[in-house]
């Protein structure tokens, strides 16, 4: 095979490329069918965003090679996408009080103004004193469920003490692993990778 004297090794479905480097030493240089990707974000979104042709890039290796131009396009979806959700999700409205034995309690209203359907979507609200100085900080979850494009929904907070709290500021929080999960299985053209190559020549050195 190509003068390398390769040969395949078949067992329960995998395929070893081997070469022979010396008269009598052999060294695996590929193998196919030892891991399956299917479960990686990173080679889902690779397969819809053209960063890998499942039908020529069968191998180990080299699936591994496309793996790592899939990351960087992934990555500059991610950004992307995380930039849309703080901008159109928003806490319109929302109030806090102190209550008894120095905890805090409050309610607010969450809009999705994205394009996105978001699932557990967090808050975390941060308490400060007087002169703005960060007290203690608390968070949890608006909803379990999915906050749907378009969709508002009101959730309320406890926190048990917030000491000499005067003001408050709150921020919703977008899981990273949402997000990366919500890119590879999104619908892309395919001509994804090529045309973020071509605007960016040099990712091409990080590979």
């Amino acid at each position: 095979m190509n003068g390398l004297n390769r040969f395949a090794y078949f067992c329960f479905r995998l395929i070893f490329f081997i070469k022979k480097i010396q008269q009598v030493l052999l060294q695996i240089i590929d193998s196919k069918g030892l891991t399956d990707f299917v479960e990686n974000d990173n080679y889902v979104f690779g397969v819809n965003a053209g960063c890998i042709d499942k039908r020529i890039d069968t191998t180990d290796q080299v699936i591994l090679k496309r793996i790592k131009k899939s990351k960087i396009v992934m990555l500059d979806k991610a950004l992307d996408t995380y930039l849309e959700l703080k901008e159109n999700i928003k806490v319109v409205n929302w109030n806090w009080e102190s209550g008894y034995g120095g905890s805090a309690s409050g309610k607010g209203i969450v809009k999705n103004y994205s394009t996105f359907s978001v699932p557990n979507l967090k808050y975390k609200v941060v308490y400060k004193d007087k002169n703005g100085n960060e007290i203690t900080s608390d968070d949890g979850y608006v909803d379990y469920n999915t906050l749907d494009s378009g969709e508002s929904k009101s959730f309320s907070f406890y926190t048990s003490y917030v000491g000499n709290a005067s003001r408050a500021s709150i921020e919703l929080v977008f899981d990273e692993d949402l997000i990366f999960k919500y890119i590879a299985k999104k619908e892309w053209s395919g001509k994804e990778c090529n045309e973020y190559f071509e605007k960016n020549p040099e990712k091409l050195k990080e590979l």
